[in-house]
């Protein structure tokens, strides 16, 4: 699921700590291939990404050989995902985060009920991987790359034929939750919520805030203050820097605020981070044919507006959403229309058309802050970035307080992300500070 496969094999036993039992590699070829009728032979496992070190989690190939019942020899391979267990940093960071669990929950709870939701109703679309074993810290994939699936540069901007993919496709995960939501009101005779049943609080006002080691970080604030040394960076804003700085925490304030379940809009179980990192494609003659939405950490019971322009501001640029994003909408919402009238339902009833319109507007400077947020970080070239986290003191100073200094490096020395950065930083000043504040304007 992710580019790149280092050679070096491992066993089964890494780092002392077992990344997978022989029982538990059994009870993943038998989800696979629907039987236990078969001999297993051995496991290898490769780590993913040069020296296997992701941020949020460790990542392997795991190659199983077996027998089947008629004697033939069969190789399987499958994607693995765990807690850092090499990086005692990240895996204290990401349990205090809590994201791994919830992506745990959602491929153990939710992701079960949308696949049952859809697949009754007739649905066809298949946006998430097959996941075949949950623990608390392990998860085990269908190796999407066998399947001829690729992902793209994070920091690559979608072009229309990615966009449309995504967006008809996360119709469909946003209608399988409706979906499900509609039986069970249906057979029951009483209102309910598909967060009712997670174990998983998908409903929390918001993940930023962090503990680790008994003090209270800040993840979205350390990004907030990320774009106060770019404002001296950008002619644009000459002689009003500190009046915009003032202005910032209000970036958190717009997530806050649209980062929490809606009581009048219908909610969605939403993916929750979707950009270009956390998408793959399967391509046709240079086409994008399919689509799988990978990394469910950050996901969340929202209106689904909130999934479309984060998607959008993270992985398009503002000319192409000038141009494209009405057409788009427009695809989503009639994908949306047809998944949720295959199983019975009228779109019109339960989020209508121009209530998903309006609410994408009123979105839209959630997705403004989450690009100036996020994008001075996420899209920082990896050549910059190696080795950056490794030590304690930097881990903790640029993951949760100040990375000013490497984003500003990074702004200077690279011209496509000095582009790409001013862009959603400019965006997010003019439209959701400058625009309420004319006595700034006119300084």
């Amino acid at each position: 699921m992710v580019k790149g496969v280092s050679c070096r094999t491992v066993g089964c036993r890494l780092a002392d700590a077992e990344v997978l039992t022989r029982i538990e590699c059994e009870l993943v070829v038998s989800r696979r291939l629907g039987t236990r009728d078969f001999e297993f032979l051995d496991v290898k496992l490769a780590k993913l990404g040069g020296d296997g070190l992701g941020f949020m989690s460790e990542q392997y190939a795991v190659d199983v050989r077996i027998r089947t019942a008629d004697s033939k020899l069969c190789n399987l391979r499958f994607f693995a995902k765990t807690l850092p267990r090499q990086s005692r940093l990240r895996e204290d960071f990401i349990a205090a985060y809590g994201c791994f669990n919830r992506e745990v929950a959602f491929y153990s709870t939710v992701a079960p009920l949308l696949k049952t939701a859809l697949q009754q109703n007739g649905g066809k679309q298949k946006y998430i991987p097959e996941c075949y074993f949950t623990t608390k810290d392990t998860l085990v994939f269908e190796d999407l790359t066998e399947g001829d699936f690729r992902s793209l540069e994070p920091g690559q901007a979608l072009d229309y034929d990615h966009c449309s993919l995504v967006l008809k496709n996360l119709a469909a995960l946003h209608a399988a939750s409706i979906l499900h939501e509609e039986n069970v009101i249906k057979s029951e005779g009483k209102i309910y919520r598909i967060s009712d049943s997670c174990s998983v609080d998908l409903v929390d006002k918001t993940t930023a805030t962090v503990e680790i080691d008994g003090k209270a970080r800040n993840w979205f604030d350390s990004c907030v203050k990320t774009v106060e040394p770019l404002l001296e960076l950008l002619p644009k804003y000459k002689g009003k820097c500190d009046a915009i700085r003032a202005e910032l925490p209000r970036m958190r304030a717009v997530a806050e605020r649209l980062l929490s379940p809606s009581d009048e809009l219908r909610n969605v179980v939403c993916h929750g981070d979707l950009w270009t990192s956390n998408l793959l494609f399967r391509y046709q003659a240079d086409s994008p044919t399919q689509v799988r939405f990978v990394d469910f950490q950050m996901a969340r019971y929202l209106p689904p507006s909130t999934d479309i322009m984060v998607f959008l501001h993270l992985s398009t640029r503002r000319s192409f959403r000038q141009q494209w994003e009405p057409r788009l909408l427009g695809e989503y919402y009639e994908a949306l229309e047809r998944e949720l009238w295959h199983g019975g339902v009228d779109a019109q009833r339960v989020l209508p058309r121009q209530q998903f319109l309006d609410s994408c507007e009123a979105a839209r400077d959630l997705g403004r802050a989450v690009a100036a947020a996020y994008c001075p970080t996420v899209l920082m070239p990896a050549e910059h970035t190696d080795g950056m986290l490794r030590m304690r003191d930097d881990f903790e100073r640029i993951l949760l307080v100040d990375r000013g200094r490497e984003v500003c490096e990074c702004f200077l020395e690279y011209p496509d992300y000095r582009d790409r950065v001013t862009e959603v930083v400019q965006e997010f000043v003019d439209h959701c500070i400058l625009s309420s504040n004319p006595s700034i304007q006119n300084d």
